[in-house]
């Protein structure tokens, strides 16, 4: 058994080592610090920012080093476990070919209960992160696409731990890290890409999409965020909106690796909600790129064949109703007229169904009492018509092709305008006020779909204040004058008489005074 070695003889050995000009003539005195990993907490104390230290000049007791730090990390005293985890990066101060082991280990560390190690394992993973890029977001991203398993830590614990530890990293370094070389930001692009590819959760999902937006290569080319999420979906002719098919949707969504690989799905079977929750995760999350250039043609396409046609399958009017708001914004972002020749006429039916047909005698319906008055649910007109007003602007074939057709939409149109006038309530104005706008679009000879409304769920943008020169530092302020360049005269405040006023002699200097010599 090995000799335990006390607080004084690690500060010698460590004196030996710090004066020495050829530290690796001094192995000896290495060895001794090893050696202090089986003592007591200070001694162990010592050992984990002593080890990392003098790593570099001892390369043929690497190994033997690195192990006896991991065995610090893994230490009953939580004080030992922080030295160790702090100074560990240290070891790739100078080579980073243990980066990559470095940071394995320290994210299998982030899976620890106490806030405190959590904090500082981040801090220590950020430095190794500035030392080597790419390789230790490999290392991260391969603990994020894993299902590793850790006895009391829940399902997927390593892989939620790895994916905060990134946000945080992320955000720290994007102005350092990250900026200054793009090649850096599109690594990390191309591996959430990829991360996607596994079975994540919604929380996940949203999680590394934000970290992707966040990203100023994802701003300048916000096709390519689409195209990650679009390019391995598939299209299906059959859509039923069961719990399984839309866990499939959100998977065609976000697994393009399983779906590239074809892997089968994973047997699960999650409620509704849940499923219907994470597909708006994915439009919520796509709608960002769309916004700022990208093109939503492919994926108006896919929810116009696939999604749209079920909508009224889905359970809870809330999520229903947040399907088609998404909808509704994506379609500014379809510019493809051949998108919206092919969308229109599948989106044209689900508009009409929330737009019951006109009565043929208006007035002999309002005075029948047994008649039940149409029920319209404006708020998805607003979001159904919106969307048709917006492909109609692109291509007006559809509406052009069917006069009989377009008549009867407008005789829909015009009854749900003048039950309006009568019935709706005082907080749905802003709804019907934009579908009477849209509305006005179709009744125009010629046709015309240049009206730009704001959405009755969006924020209106506030209107801009007129541009007021300013003036530059170093110049002179200019003098303006009023209409009348008189000035007017000053008030007369003084209560005192006018005549002793008047009697005032002005002040004259001594010199001019007289009997002056």
């Amino acid at each position: 058994m090995a000799e335990v070695v006390g607080v004084s003889e690690l500060y010698k050995q460590y004196g030996i080592l710090a004066d020495a000009v050829d530290k690796s003539q001094h192995a000896e005195s290495y060895k001794v610090i090893l050696q202090a990993t089986q003592g007591a907490a200070n001694e162990k104390l010592l050992a984990a920012s002593f080890i990392p230290k003098f790593f570099k000049h001892f390369p043929d007791i690497a190994e033997e080093a690195f192990d006896k730090q991991i065995d610090l990390i893994e230490d009953d005293e939580s004080n030992v476990r922080k030295a160790a985890v702090k100074h560990f990066p240290e070891i790739c101060k100078d080579d980073t070919q243990y980066c990559k082991r470095v940071a394995d280990i320290l994210t299998q560390f982030l899976v620890t209960d106490i806030d405190s190690e959590v904090t500082l394992c981040r801090r220590s993973m950020i430095s190794l992160l500035t030392a080597d890029p790419t390789g230790v977001l490999e290392v991260i991203f391969s603990h994020i696409k894993s299902n590793a398993q850790i006895q009391g830590k829940g399902l997927n614990c390593m892989r939620r731990c790895a994916i905060s530890c990134l946000k945080v990293a992320v955000n720290e370094l994007k102005g350092t890290l990250f900026n200054p070389k793009e090649e850096n930001e599109q690594f990390l692009a191309e591996q959430i890409k990829n991360a996607l590819g596994s079975d994540v959760t919604e929380d996940e999902f949203t999680d590394l999409m934000k970290i992707l937006t966040s990203l100023k290569y994802a701003s300048k080319n916000p096709q390519v965020a689409i195209d990650a999420i679009m390019q391995q979906i598939k299209i299906k002719d059959q859509f039923k909106a069961t719990a399984n098919d839309l866990l499939q949707i959100y998977l065609l969504l976000v697994c393009s690796a399983m779906i590239k690989q074809s892997r089968p799905y994973p047997e699960t079977h999650p409620n509704e909600g849940d499923s219907v929750g994470r597909i708006l995760s994915c439009l919520k999350s796509v709608i960002p790129f769309m916004q700022n250039g990208g093109s939503s043609a492919q994926l108006m396409m896919y929810v116009t064949r696939n999604v749209l046609p079920a909508i009224n399958s889905i359970e809870g009017d809330g999520e229903r109703l947040s399907i088609l708001k998404y909808y509704a914004e994506m379609s500014n972002g379809c510019h493809d007229t051949t998108v919206a020749e092919a969308c229109a006429p599948l989106l044209y039916p689900v508009l009409i169904q929330y737009l019951p047909e006109a009565p043929e005698n208006s007035n002999t319906a309002a005075t029948d009492a047994n008649e039940a008055e149409p029920n319209y649910q404006f708020s998805y007109v607003e979001c159904l018509l919106y969307t048709f007003h917006r492909l109609c602007g692109e291509s007006q074939n559809f509406i052009n092709e069917d006069s009989n057709r377009f008549s009867d939409f407008k005789k829909r149109t015009a009854a749900a305008l003048k039950l309006e006038k009568n019935q709706i309530k005082l907080q749905a104005i802003k709804t019907m006020t934009n579908i009477t706008n849209l509305v006005k679009d179709f009744f125009r000879n010629p046709l015309s779909f240049k009206t730009e409304i704001t959405l009755s769920w969006q924020t209106k943008a506030e209107s801009k204040p007129k541009a007021v020169p300013t003036e530059s530092k170093g110049q002179r302020k200019r003098i303006t004058y009023d209409a009348d360049p008189t000035p007017a005269k000053k008030a007369n405040t003084s209560t005192k008489p006018i005549g002793k006023t008047a009697s005032r002699q002005p002040y004259r200097p001594p010199y001019r005074r007289a009997g002056w010599s």
